[in-house]
């Protein structure tokens, strides 16, 4: 498609008594857009008022039914389309000497200033028809809380990088030169290919959720019932007459059918989310994007990034592998698409010996290879048991009142597994302190590795209990996490 200029042809005197680069505003195809994401709402209300008219009474004429149907969906489409034409020349975007500022409204003007030292992450959302138009739909979150500061539906993807050279680069310099370092900054430090994403579909095991979802739906319009006995099981599945017998090997080819669907969906799910995953290094700040559908992008600076973790369950280790997190301040990866990438899947797999080499790389004053791992304190492993212990006598003596005598094999079974669990707790439990942060790898199953840099720390917290200080241990946190067990 053909893009056109965005930009305005007046500027504006900024604070500084410099002048303001030009005004700019949404993409043209923000009318056709905001009028695409309102149709099923209008479809309903149409739908709506023909099913009231029909059974409203004897009286309802087909003819009559349909000129009020046709005529309330043509005002609601003419409608929207003049609210989004107005919101399209009213909503303006520019940029100040430290502070972006959007204008909106007609009635009710709304002007956001957003300073640049604020804006945390410029994340960008794009479908298939967003490609074909070449723009996208674009948040703008700051520390401030867990929604997006700004949300603009939509800009030209030039538009895009262009903010993104005023946001995160020296407003000293113009924005055609900023767009000129940043992308000659840009560079690639991971990609993954579908082998990666398969081993990843493997891994995560979405297909689960997906299986779930569909047994509900089918729960729900009674095709559960149909299937409730076995042999329909195998007949519908495996095509077998209701004659033949269901024996052990018949359920053991039941179950492998039903685990190779779970995997298959799983890695369909992957390739789709992920696909032409790419993790790029623009100065000092860090890239991601994926997408084969809906293409997503995420920006965070590295300079804000507050934590990093590295994952690795029994799965990842079985393939050699690993999943990164990194969370900076606010945001809700909940609620945001793009800050669910950025976070949760900020490197949904990448080789372990790779992992530590990756940090690195985002944060280069930090070394993981002079880190010096301590053990908990003397007492540590001492008092993971006896927590483990307590648990057991609890979860025991409920077991033992309901199910006596069985419930004694429970109590015990229980002792043994929280023993054994906190003993290998405290074994794998480790923490370290360099120059530029501290570290503390945790996890029986999955295992973990968090770092918190120094100067990245907002309120370090020391927790000490009646039982800590009479065995002079106590528990930490930075920036309000769940205290380390016992670390000194």
């Amino acid at each position: 498609m053909t893009e056109h200029s965005e930009a305005v042809g007046t500027t504006v005197a900024d604070g500084t008594g410099r002048q303001s680069q030009p005004v700019h505003r949404l993409h043209r195809s923000s009318i056709f857009f905001g009028a695409l994401a309102t149709l099923p709402s209008m479809i309903g209300a149409v739908v709506g008022l023909w099913l009231w008219y029909f059974f409203r009474g004897e009286g309802a004429n087909l003819t009559v039914m349909s000129t009020l149907a046709g005529s309330a969906a043509m005002l609601s489409i003419v409608s929207v389309i003049a609210y989004h034409a107005v919101r399209y020349y009213l909503l303006t975007i520019r940029y100040e000497g430290s502070e972006l500022v959007i204008n909106s409204g007609l009635l009710f003007r709304k002007q956001r200033h957003i300073p640049y030292r604020r804006i945390q992450n410029i994340d960008v959302i794009q479908n298939v028809l967003h490609r074909w138009f070449n723009v996208a739909v674009v948040k703008i979150e700051t520390s401030s809380g867990s929604e997006a500061d700004a949300e603009l539906r939509v800009l030209s993807l030039d538009t895009i990088e262009q903010m993104r050279g005023y946001v995160f680069k020296d407003h000293e310099q113009t924005a055609s030169q900023d767009d000129q370092d940043w992308r000659a900054s840009e560079r690639e430090i991971l990609s993954l290919n579908r082998r990666d994403l398969a081993i990843l579909g493997l891994v995560v095991n979405r297909g689960i959720v997906l299986v779930s979802a569909i047994a509900g739906i089918a729960w729900q319009m009674d095709w559960a019932f149909d299937m409730l006995d076995r042999r329909q099981v195998a007949a519908t599945i495996f095509g077998w007459t209701l004659e033949m017998p269901l024996n052990a090997l018949s359920w053991i080819m039941i179950a492998l059918g039903a685990i190779a669907v779970i995997v298959l969906l799983s890695v369909i799910w992957s390739i789709v989310r992920f696909d032409n995953f790419r993790l790029m290094l623009c100065g000092d700040d860090v890239r991601v994007s994926c997408g084969m559908l809906t293409r997503v992008q995420g920006t965070v600076p590295t300079r804000r990034i507050q934590f990093l973790s590295i994952h690795e369950s029994i799965l990842h280790r079985a393939f050699g592998k690993a999943t990164v997190r990194i969370e900076t301040a606010g945001g809700n990866v909940e609620d945001h698409e793009t800050a669910l990438l950025s976070r949760r899947w900020f490197v949904p797999i990448i080789d372990r010996q790779a992992a530590a080499g990756l940090i690195e790389q985002l944060v280069p004053e930090f070394a993981m290879a002079d880190v010096n791992w301590q053990p908990l304190a003397p007492h540590a492993r001492r008092r993971m048991i006896r927590r483990g212990l307590v648990l057991a006598s609890v979860l025991g003596a409920a077991a033992t009142m309901a199910l006596w005598p069985w419930g004694i094999a429970v109590w015990g079974a229980s002792a043994a597994l929280f023993t054994a669990h906190a003993w290998r707790a405290a074994a794998v439990t480790r923490w370290a302190v360099t120059d530029r942060g501290v570290l503390y790898r945790s996890g029986v199953l999955t295992h973990k590795t968090s770092i918190t840099l120094f100067n990245r720390i907002q309120t370090p917290t020391l927790l000490e209990t009646p039982f800590d200080r009479r065995w002079s241990m106590a528990g930490s946190s930075t920036a309000g996490r769940t205290p380390s067990p016992n670390t000194s």
